[in-house]
């Protein structure tokens, strides 16, 4: 159990300042420290990082919802370690600082509508996370230090073998947490996406974490999961599920919800931002350095879809930043989530964050449950920095996690990359009225028994199937609208456009 990690502050170098300055702002120095030393002993009893074990990521969570804090040659040992990738060359890169959510919205306050923000993972202020471990609706409390607290909101591993039993349950067919350690091995078998999850809860509740001045909490429970895989296209993703749980009394209008990430890729002070969009897939940004050979960091919304009471939280906008620039309050982080627009063009060389908002016109009531999904994944630069070969491979790698996604057999995905994948052809591509659909090579997965194939539609809802004999089947579209669809066979997915 560890001590949660501050952000690495990158203006050190402005310290010399204060050494000449007054003794007031000596002392000013002395008494923040001495609150972080304080905070730092809590931090004891409450936090614990671990880092994944399995794939090419080696990705570090801590329970209060910051993720993936690092240190290495450039980042001292006393921040933390994590977001590291193992690049196809066996080379282990530096990619990724820090990261974790924003939620905010607006609310009464005083009688007047005010903003507020609330971040897991927020660069401008020191101690990073305005979240703790727990849960807020079973034994809400603050702060719960004691062991049975730990035991219950330590940072899981799916495949521990030791320790309080994994609190994802599968129960009456659906993924369920269930808080209580001694209830688990009852209430059903494990509930596992990946390889190896990785799951927190964590909780808003505790004020004195706040740098608001008129710190009130929303009164979310966020539960994270990351999921990691060891092999195939998805041994280089990190995807991560989050569920937030309003628990709050007041209505919460413009709704947002961000991720924040501050991708290093290696070096820190010469980030370079491109946000790139596809037909038939959601906006990606990825970074990368200003390298020949540089390694490429990608980050996706795959989803904010919500409780089926409420409509799909959307895409609403993707920046980025430079460090000079942190939010460094409520109005200014709100500002920076609420803003529409996504983002282009590539950022000057500099230390860069990246923020992808969805948001909703709803507004949030008590006993909402908002979801938001994201993808992060690693890649090989093929040539000098944000060439159009580097964004075309990107794009093709969020294809692929993305119509895994959307047609729920991402598990799939693990083996994309084996020789047991036959190639298929599909003609017409885009298709008006009859697909057909051709097995090119067999192997011992696919062979020339009957083979069913699925057509999904963009929300991954199931919309034709049809049957491989022989190598060959076909399916008629002419009935279904245009757009983008997933085609499903095996092992295999396929992006198809249906224009009519």
């Amino acid at each position: 159990m560890d001590v949660a990690s501050p952000h690495h502050n990158r203006e050190e170098s402005t310290a010399s300042g204060f050494c000449r300055s007054t003794f007031f702002w000596l002392a000013v120095i002395f008494i923040i420290h001495l609150a972080g030393f304080f905070t730092a002993l809590r931090g004891q009893a409450l936090n614990m990082r671990r880092s994944n074990s399995v794939g090419a990521w080696e990705a570090q969570v801590n329970n209060n919802g910051v993720l993936f804090n690092q240190s290495d040659s450039v980042h001292p040992v006393p921040d933390g370690w994590g977001g590291f990738w193992l690049n196809q060359n066996g080379v282990q890169d530096t990619m990724i600082y820090g990261a974790g959510l924003w939620v905010g919205g607006v609310r009464k306050f005083g009688g007047v509508d005010a903003p507020h923000v609330e971040g897991t993972y927020t660069p401008s202020i020191f101690f990073g996370s305005e979240f703790v471990p727990g849960s807020l609706i079973y034994g809400g409390t603050a702060i719960d230090s004691s062991q049975a607290g730990r035991d219950k909101y330590r940072v899981y591993r799916s495949t521990d073998v030791v320790g309080p039993s994994w609190p994802l349950r599968m129960v009456n067919g659906i993924s369920t947490y269930v808080d209580d350690p001694l209830q688990r091995a009852a209430a059903g078998p494990k509930a596992v996406l990946s390889d190896e999850d990785m799951f927190i809860v964590y909780k808003d509740s505790d004020t004195s974490v706040y740098s608001d001045p008129n710190p009130r909490p929303f009164g979310f429970e966020v539960r994270t999961q990351l999921c990691f895989w060891k092999k195939g296209l998805l041994k280089d993703v990190i995807l991560l599920h989050n569920q937030l749980l309003y628990r709050g009394k007041d209505t919460i209008f413009e709704p947002v919800v961000g991720f924040c990430i501050d991708g290093d890729v290696q070096f820190e002070n010469d980030d370079q931002v491109r946000t790139v969009t596809s037909e038939g897939t959601r906006s990606i940004v990825f970074y990368t350095d200003s390298s020949s050979t540089d390694p490429l960091l990608g980050v996706m919304v795959l989803t904010g879809n919500t409780a089926t009471s409420r409509p799909a939280l959307s895409l609403r906008s993707i920046r980025y930043w430079d460090i000079e620039d942190d939010p460094a309050s409520d109005s200014d982080r709100y500002a920076l989530l609420s803003g529409g627009g996504i983002a282009h063009s590539t950022l000057r060389r500099g230390d860069a964050r990246a923020l992808i908002v969805a948001g909703s016109s709803q507004p949030v009531a008590p006993g909402d449950t908002l979801q938001f999904d994201v993808a992060i994944y690693g890649a090989n630069g093929v040539g000098p920095a944000l060439n159009p070969a580097d964004t075309l491979q990107m794009v093709r790698i969020a294809d692929e996690i993305s119509a895994g996604y959307y047609s729920h057999t991402l598990q799939d995905a693990v083996r994309l990359s084996t020789p047991t994948i036959p190639s298929v052809t599909m003609t017409p591509n885009p298709v008006d009225r009859r697909l057909v659909v051709e097995v090119i090579a067999h192997s011992e997965t696919f062979t020339n028994a009957v083979e069913v194939l699925k057509l999904f539609n963009a929300v991954g809802a199931e919309v034709k199937q049809g049957l491989i004999t022989s190598g060959i089947g076909s399916l008629e579209v002419e009935d279904l609208p245009s757009g983008i669809y997933a085609l499903s066979l095996g092992n295999i997915v396929r992006k198809i456009a249906i224009i009519h």
